[in-house]
């Protein structure tokens, strides 16, 4: 019995009875790595023609003598065959299985597209030389042969040499899936290439195609989540958006929060629902599903669209821990408002033990008044570290000895401060903000800097020498911390913007102001034509070389397409005005606080900072070869302790920090 026709006869047979295929497939065929070929037209006739013609597929037919047909999984493959077909469009592979004592046979067949031989030579060793490959059941029907036929036609336009990236995400129109199976599309399929035959076609708006090579997730529309409107609430904590998705045939979950969600199940025309809780790790969010939690556990409802539903749930592991934990939280959110830190910002697996208890001991503080006992010598800055953030604290004496009253660094009610001028008479004093006293690589990761209340810092020192050049210096350090912190951009960006306007409205609307305003709404949208219009003046301006300019960098910054790109912070500087006389300027000293404008008599053994600056003019390019320093230096100002006249003021102020028992580590 020759195998070999007998299987290419069994192909022949099954295919005659597909109207819309016409094979030519030989049993003699001498062509090299395939028998034959099949074409798709797209009417149903005897005659097909030209005009109807959809495709064709290569063909390659091996007969295999088996006691069972009906059994055969995998054929082998050799590697030469693999790779000839690889440079071609793929190959329709059909096995025939034969029983030599009844002639009984069974047909199988692979799709061996591009891709798929592309996958399979790469999972094989360089030595292997066959590759036993799986194979499916050809069914018998003409429908079914023919949808085989038309995928394995169109799964011959992959090309493993093309990425998805060819069309951008941005140019593609549609997504296109062909397979030989009937998909159920009511709940969410996992298509793999290893176990089901299948394409995936990109489509660009410029309506070309381009298969994908990839395994593929079916989620239906409403098993996607859903944001719906409506009012749920639970006391005063009310949510007015939630997202809903199908989970199952006749389960639905309604997510009303990232941490609270209800599925609700369908047993007949009766439903059932559970609660899933997950503790959230942003304290803010933890704080809102701890708080509508605990009172609909007490309360047994919730007010959905302003109408009290009875809901009743239970609390499984019980309320103690529940409780225990929202008490908690709720100290910490009651020193944070105090402090004005946004609770947002927090996460609380960033924060430690031993934080967590600090902070405890804060809220004692500052919020219910009790003093603290620290092992303090004298009063001082405080830096608390809440994970990779800091509050800014005044540490200052209470009633009683030993015991100390903590105030934000930013607080009103924390006083003035003062910077020593090391060159002046009879040591003369500089008011300044808090905002001097921050590091500015520390500014971004400060959390009480007080938003709503930087402009009346720089308000109530407006009469003093330098208020404006400091605000203006604020106002680039804000900008600057908008660009390291995305989370606290649009809030760092309204406080740059707030002083700015101040600067503008107290100090006139000069070119360094107006450079920062540019920054700032450069930073949130496009410029205007009026910015544009406005920074082609004050261009035109440093091109005339105008003396009393002085604005480094800035303007050129705007140069470019249309005038639109953004400003980098580290390619410029700015000043608002000369303010070296003698070519000497400088300012070191420690920092404290002044109440009722009164001077503490605090003494400071710092090192003595000069700056030199020299007065030039700005060149033709707008550029300064020497700008005039900032007018409080703050190199040489030690973040420890308002002074310096007992034991262990040399170790402070060579830098070495030290321990604050029970609050936090001393800056």
């Amino acid at each position: 019995m020759n195998i070999e026709k007998v299987a290419v006869n069994e192909i022949n047979q099954l295919l005659e009875s597909c109207d819309h295929l016409e094979p030519l497939i030989d049993a003699n065929d001498r062509t090299p790595l395939t028998d034959g070929h099949i074409s798709l037209y797209s009417n149903a006739s005897d005659n097909h023609s030209k005009e109807n013609f959809l495709g064709r597929v290569d063909v390659q037919v091996k007969g295999k003598t088996l006691k069972d047909p009906s059994r055969l999984q995998t054929y082998p493959v050799d590697r030469a065959d693999l790779e000839g077909y690889g440079k071609m469009t793929g190959v329709l592979f059909f096995v025939v299985a034969i029983r030599r004592s009844d002639k009984r046979k069974q047909a199988y067949y692979s799709i061996l597209s591009p891709f798929t031989i592309a996958n399979i030579l790469a999972e094989m060793n360089p030595s292997q030389k066959k590759k036993s490959l799986p194979f499916k059941r050809l069914p018998s029907t003409p429908e079914n042969i023919e949808r085989i036929v038309d995928l394995a036609i169109k799964k011959g336009r992959e090309d493993p040499q093309l990425g998805f990236e060819t069309i951008p995400q941005e140019n593609v129109r549609g997504v296109t899936l062909y397979t030989t199976d009937e998909l159920d599309l009511s709940a969410p399929a996992s298509l793999k290439r290893s176990e089901l035959d299948f394409l995936v076609e990109i489509e660009a708006e410029d309506g070309s195609r381009l298969p994908i090579d990839a395994d593929i997730e079916l989620i239906p529309h409403t098993y996607l989540p859903q944001q719906c409107a409506m009012d749920i609430e639970s006391g005063d904590f009310k949510i007015s958006e939630y997202q809903r998705r199908r989970t199952g045939p006749h389960t639905v979950e309604n997510k009303l929060t990232d941490g609270i969600a209800i599925t609700l199940e369908r047993e007949g025309d009766k439903f059932r629902y559970s609660l899933t809780y997950t503790a959230n790790d942003n304290l803010a969010q933890r704080l809102f599903d701890l708080g509508f939690l605990t009172h609909w556990l007490d309360s047994q409802e919730l007010r959905i669209e302003g109408k009290v539903v009875p809901f009743p749930i239970a609390w499984p592991q019980g309320r103690g821990k529940l409780d225990t934990e929202l008490g908690f939280f709720r100290k910490i959110e009651q020193l944070f408002t105090t402090l004005r830190v946004d609770p947002r910002l927090i996460s609380i697996e960033d924060v430690t033990d031993k934080q967590w208890w600090q902070l405890e001991m804060l809220y004692a503080n500052m919020v219910e008044g009790e003093e603290l006992t620290q092992q303090f010598t004298e009063a001082g800055r405080v830096l608390q570290p809440v994970g990779p953030w800091f509050i800014e604290l005044i540490a200052q004496t209470g009633k009683t000895p030993n015991h100390w009253k903590y105030h934000g660094l930013t607080d009103l009610d924390a006083g003035v401060f003062a910077l020593r001028e090391p060159e002046a008479e009879g040591g003369r004093f500089l008011a300044v903000t808090p905002y001097e006293l921050i590091d500015p690589p520390r500014l971004p990761l400060t959390l009480n800097l007080r938003p709503d209340t930087i402009v009346k810092q720089y308000e109530r020192i407006k009469e003093h020498k330098n208020t404006f050049s400091m605000a203006n210096w604020c106002v680039l350090h804000l900008i600057k911390a908008a660009d390291l912190q995305p989370k606290r951009r649009t809030e760092l960006l309204l406080m740059a913007q707030s002083l700015n306007d101040w600067l503008i409205d107290n100090d006139g609307d000069k070119p360094h102001h107006l450079v920062n305003q540019w920054q700032i709404t450069a930073r949130e949208k496009d410029l205007s034509v009026d910015d544009l219009k406005s920074i082609r003046q004050l261009r035109r301006q440093i091109q005339r070389n105008e003396p009393d300019l002085l604005v480094e960098q800035a303007v050129p910054s705007f140069w470019g397409t249309g005038l639109k790109s953004k400003i980098s912070m580290r390619s410029w500087r700015m000043s608002n005005g000369p303010s070296c006389r003698n070519g000497q300027s400088g300012l070191s000293g420690i920092v404290f606080p002044l109440r009722e404008n009164t001077i503490f008599p605090i003494a400071f053994p710092s090192k003595k900072v000069i700056r030199r600056c020299k007065n030039r003019h700005p060149k033709a390019s707008g550029h300064w070869q020497d700008l005039p320093p900032l007018p409080v230096d703050l190199r040489y100002t030690h973040l420890y302790a308002l002074t310096c006249g007992v034991v262990g003021c040399a170790e402070r102020a060579a830098g070495v920090p030290f321990s604050v028992p029970g609050v936090g580590a001393a800056a």
